[in-house]
């Protein structure tokens, strides 16, 4: 797949996941969920919450919040 391709499937995946932002209450939430669901994306294997740190490159410290991510009352269900 070529750059342009693969940049303009990312930019149509976040104009997706764009539509979720009323979920969240605050703004950083909202980031939170969006290295989630890239996680979800992309990982190579379903090792939960660490899988997505390693496919994304981020932090160990990463896990605990994306961890909370999942706790939070932050996330408003319709």
């Amino acid at each position: 797949m070529h750059a342009s391709s693969t940049i303009a499937l990312w930019i149509e995946w976040f104009r997706c996941v764009e539509l979720l932002r009323p979920a969240c209450s605050r703004l950083a939430t909202f980031k939170w969920l969006c290295i989630a669901l890239a996680g979800f994306t992309v990982r190579g294997d379903i090792a939960g919450v660490p899988s997505f740190v390693r496919a994304l490159g981020l932090k160990d410290a990463a896990c605990y919040s994306l961890l909370d991510l999942f706790h939070t009352p932050a996330l408003q269900g319709s």
